[in-house]
């Protein structure tokens, strides 16, 4: 739990795009209940931002923060999104391997079931760790 509140105090679970705010209930930090591997995340609802563009953004904000892009999913500008999509990044912290996943969860209820269209409602920040060296990533 004490790696779970280090990584809640993460500066990159702050950077968002321009407008993009905390959604109610949209920060959290724990363990996972079956693996126990420590978690903290963030849930923003973006201002008028597409789905590229909030991909965009991270592509260079993270590296810019110390974070290396280690995997992409296919992200087009105006085209649909599939349910899930995400952008992983990778970083040492205080000697343990973490991974930061920018995602774009959408709404079952908004169309077919595992795909978005062009813009998103929410998208997330989610870091996690294997402080035990294990392997792991996003």
């Amino acid at each position: 739990m004490r790696l779970a509140k280090s990584l809640n105090n993460l500066s990159v679970l702050g950077v968002r795009p321009v407008g993009a705010t905390l959604a109610d209930r949209g920060a959290g930090y724990g363990c996972g209940d079956s693996s126990g591997t420590p978690y903290a995340s963030r849930t923003y609802r973006p201002a008028d931002n597409t789905v590229t563009e909030v991909a965009e953004f991270y592509r260079h904000a993270a590296p810019a923060a110390g974070w290396t892009l280690k995997d992409a999913d296919d992200i087009y500008p105006g085209q649909r999104v599939w349910y899930g999509a995400r952008l992983c990044f990778s970083k040492s912290v205080d000697g343990v391997a973490v991974f930061l996943s920018v995602m774009f969860p959408g709404d079952f209820d908004d169309g077919p079931d595992d795909v978005l269209g062009p813009d998103p409602r929410d998208f997330s920040l989610d870091v996690s760790a294997d402080p035990d060296g294990g392997y792991m990533s996003c």
